[in-house]
């Protein structure tokens, strides 16, 4: 539950607490002597993205916390209650991963064993997750189980050293949830202990362990100690633990008090500040500061700090350079090694500041003479939180601000100079590139650039395009990175942007140091209001191609799941354009892409034209939704479920204009139908007794034929539910007209004495014209047409088989001509691209149907005619031979 608690004070509060400053000072955040947190037992600490963490312990325990309260950036308060309503548990340890979400440790009991458990709760006090095993045993038997957030609080890693096997859990960081990753171990060698676990600008984990060795010299009858340092680090993404690098040695120290690791955020890499008590001389601690790369490579060792009483300190390392330790004395003249600071009887609790270059300083906090315990962290601006127990009723938390020895232009990395735009820039749309400037030489690395729009009523972000570091859109000239974008990424007048940078993006050039990023929310930016109207166009169609896997996914489901599927395709594509989801539908033609192999489909889309002058035109939408989908590989387009499916390669297509396609082609077909008509005006001329228009009637008859076959060949799989009846219904229609002229001819031969001499002058065309039968047995009725007067077309058929090749075309007209109508018709109603073959088929094959129609139909009437004079001569024949008999 959010409790908005002492808002107006607490606002000034988190402004003082969370602000940077460039001169030292401090602020009492909360205090006992004011009221503050009346009646609760506490622990603080904070969460690395601005929250200052009270956990507060439970009433009769102290080693089990009850609630959390945390005061955030925006002055407000969150509560969350830990005595859970559907389970009894005593919780131990808390870890805030964010200002959201908390990492909770309880004992509990499984199947009788006792283990340490996890939970993690968000903070409206709901359990996000539970029952996650940590380790075996309790927490107090596990007193180095503990937990660490990378750089970028995008992952968390739970170790755990038992006797000499480091057990280590490794989970991803959500906004809202968790993901497990990866758990394994790793042994440390004899007399190895684990010193330190921190988190590296690239994700990585290293790890740090100490080794005492003894020498042994006869002569003095002594053993020289000697401490080693090692390093080792996990590595992203094979998770494996590397090698050891020996980071320092040195003899005569055996008492390793303290060391603390951390990312240095600068080209050198990281630091380690260790604090050693030498052997001989007990009273003298030395601190010194190891700078090295990740790969393991010592760059630096100084001295840093040498205390020669009896006191106890703890040294952070600092986000923007330098240190700050924090000493107290042990009245029980005890080196303490707590980090907390936890003791009956502490005094002169002090700090100094360590700059990056030059002598340590006090801070402006004065010397505490006497407390009972204390605790202290700092946040990632150079807060320094400091939470001091007078007694058992009086403390203060204070928080100090740090001066940061780096400079920060406002991007919270010292490394970042100035980019382009700016931070809360307002931009014109459709920007060409942006570029970050840092602070020294760069070179590229592994992670990526993001740029997200803010949707500005549910404040949600969508990504629109992301970069590597390796990119070919991005240059680098010296310390700067300049990154070319599409037009379609700053696309929306009047909108908030905003563009994260990994950790890793680039790395310094001088050790291969990964860089820090720029986190989420600070580089902000605007667009311009639009003053005028977009240029208008028109609706249209397009087309876009599925990829091969996309086509398989497709083909793989089932008619609900291809709607479903469709429909979410088109959803995903008008948001990441973005566009108003009334301008864009699918018209629900498909097809396979004729000029590809293996197969991909075609979807066509209607763009509709905008309502008014100042929504996006159709011509904007088609640049946009090309570019999204060419440069797919960084952009949202690859990231949603569907939209990942479209080619890249094919981009964004809009229709042909089909009269520019077919005009040469029906140009030629006009030339050859001219052709047709002077051969048979000359054919008329010559015998004007003959069908001299026959020659249409056969060269419509097989130019059918080839464009069928051509369909089926070129086209004929476009739409796959068309393939199998195409080819069923020619095939059967080449049967069937192939055996009729066998049958026919066969039976002139057998039955006909005239049309056996006819066929001996003419031998070797005959077979042609059998073969030419195939595609439509009415072939055979042009060899009686008597054209031109050529004996080779006064075939002397029988009239029984004129009258059989009249029936069979009657026939083939029923089974072909129709069934291949029909399809050439599904085919225009279903296809993306309607080309010039299946046009062409269209029109040969109604041009051939209506034909057929029409001489059955007149053949039908004429002999239904000659028919009835036939009966008529009859009847006059019989009155004739009445009259004459009487």
């Amino acid at each position: 539950m959010i409790l908005q608690h002492n808002l107006a004070k607490n606002l000034l509060l988190s402004i003082t607490l969370l602000c940077s400053f460039t001169a030292n000072g401090y602020n009492i955040v909360y205090s006992s002597s004011k009221n503050d947190l009346q009646n609760m037992n506490f622990d603080v600490n904070s969460s690395y993205d601005g929250g200052l963490v009270i956990k507060i312990f439970d009433d009769y325990n102290n080693n089990s916390y009850k609630a959390i309260q945390t005061l955030l950036p925006n002055g407000s308060t969150t509560y969350i209650d830990l005595k859970f309503a559907d389970k009894s548990i005593n919780v131990s340890r808390i870890f805030p991963l964010t200002m959201r979400l908390y990492f909770l440790f309880y004992d509990d009991i499984i199947d009788g064993n006792e283990q340490v458990t996890g939970m993690l709760i968000d903070w409206h006090n709901h359990v996000i997750k539970d029952n996650l095993f940590i380790t075996n045993g309790t927490i107090t038997n596990n007193p180095s189980l503990n937990l660490i957030l990378d750089t970028r609080l995008s992952s968390f890693l739970i170790y755990n050293q038992f006797e000499n096997n480091v057990n280590w859990i490794l989970y991803s960081l959500q906004q809202h949830d968790i993901n497990f990753e990866a758990k394994n171990s790793f042994t440390l060698s004899i007399n190895s202990t684990l010193q330190s676990v921190f988190s590296m600008v690239d994700g990585s984990f290293g790890f740090v362990t100490s080794k005492v060795s003894f020498d042994v010299y006869n002569l003095l009858n002594t053993s020289i100690p000697t401490i080693h340092l090692h390093y080792s680090f996990l590595s992203f993404p094979t998770l494996n633990i590397s090698e050891k690098f020996l980071l320092y040695s040195m003899k005569y120290v055996n008492n390793l008090i303290y060391i603390s690791c951390s990312s240095s955020y600068s080209e050198d890499g990281n630091v380690c500040m260790m604090t050693l008590g030498e052997n001989f001389t007990k009273s003298i601690v030395t601190t010194y500061q190891i700078d090295f790369l990740s790969s393991g490579s010592v760059i630096k060792l100084n001295m840093r700090y040498t205390n020669i009483n009896l006191e106890s300190y703890y040294i952070l390392p600092l986000f923007y350079g330098g240190s700050i330790i924090t000493s107290w004395i042990n009245e029980e003249k005890q080196l303490s090694e707590y980090i907390g600071g936890n003791g009956s009887n502490l005094s002169n609790l002090s700090g100094h500041i360590i700059p990056l270059n030059s002598n340590e300083y006090e801070w402006d906090l004065n010397l505490i003479p006497k407390l009972s315990r204390a605790m202290f962290d700092t946040m990632k601006n150079n807060t320094y939180i400091l939470y001091v127990v007078y007694n058992h009723s009086n403390w203060d938390i204070f928080s100090i601000n740090v001066e940061k020895f780096r400079n920060d232009f406002g991007y919270e990395n010292p490394n970042v100079i100035s980019t382009y735009p700016n931070i809360n820039d307002t931009i014109s749309p459709r920007i060409s590139f942006i570029s970050i400037t840092f602070s020294s030489q760069i070179s590229r690395s592994l992670n990526k650039l993001s740029i997200y729009q803010i949707n500005t009523t549910t404040k949600q972000s969508m990504l629109r395009q992301f970069y590597y570091g390796n990119s070919e859109n991005c240059t680098i000239l010296n310390n700067t990175i300049l990154c070319n974008i599409s037009s379609s990424i700053f696309n929306q007048w009047d909108s908030s942007y905003v563009i994260m940078v990994d950790n890793n993006f680039v790395k310094f050039a001088s050790t291969g140091e990964p860089i820090y990023g720029i986190a989420e929310n600070i580089w902000t930016l605007n667009t311009i209001s639009q003053t005028k109207p977009e240029e208008y166009s028109g609706s249209t169609t397009v087309i876009v191609r599925l990829t091969h896997d996309g086509t398989d996914a497709y083909n793989s489901l089932s008619q609900p799941e291809k709607s479903k599927f469709l429909y979410s395709l088109l959803n995903e594509l008008i948001k990441s354009i973005p566009t108003a989801p009334e301008r864009l539908y699918l018209t629900n033609r498909m097809q396979y892409d004729p000029s590809i192999s293996p197969s991909q489909y075609l979807l066509q889309i209607e763009i509709l034209a905008p309502t008014n002058h100042y929504q996006a035109s159709v011509s904007q939408i088609i640049n946009d939704m090309d570019s999204l989908i060419r440069n797919k590989d960084t952009s949202i387009i690859s990231i949603n479920n569907h939209t990942r499916y479209l080619d890249s390669s094919y981009g964004v297509a809009i229709n042909v204009n089909f009269w520019d396609e077919i005009k040469f082609k029906l140009l030629e077909l006009s030339i050859g139908c001219a052709i047709l008509i002077i051969i048979a005006l000359l054919a008329n001329y010559i015998y004007p007794k003959g069908q001299s228009f026959m020659i249409f009637t056969m060269a419509f008859i097989l130019f059918d034929s080839v464009m069928d076959i051509l369909f089926i060949v070129e086209n004929g799989n476009d739409v796959p539910s068309l393939y199998l009846p195409s080819i069923i219904i020619f095939g059967f229609a080449v049967l069937f007209n192939f055996a009729a002229a066998i049958v026919l001819i066969s039976y002139e031969l057998y039955s006909n004495n005239l049309f056996s001499i006819w066929v001996d002058k003419y031998a070797n065309i005959i077979p042609i014209f059998v073969i030419l039968s195939a595609s439509n047995v009415m072939i055979l009725g042009c060899l009686t047409s008597n054209f031109g007067g050529f004996e080779l077309f006064n075939a002397p058929f029988l009239n029984s088989t004129r009258n059989w090749i009249f029936w069979g075309s009657i026939f083939k007209t029923i089974t072909e001509n129709i069934p291949q109508f029909i399809i050439q018709i599904l085919y225009f109603q279903n296809t993306v691209k309607y080309g010039a073959i299946p046009f062409l088929t269209l029109v040969t094959g109604s041009i051939v149907l209506l034909n057929d129609i029409i001489l059955k139909f007149f053949k039908f009437i004429n002999n239904r005619y000659r028919l009835f004079e036939l009966n008529l001569v009859d009847t006059n024949n019989e009155r004739r031979n009445s009259i004459d008999k009487n």
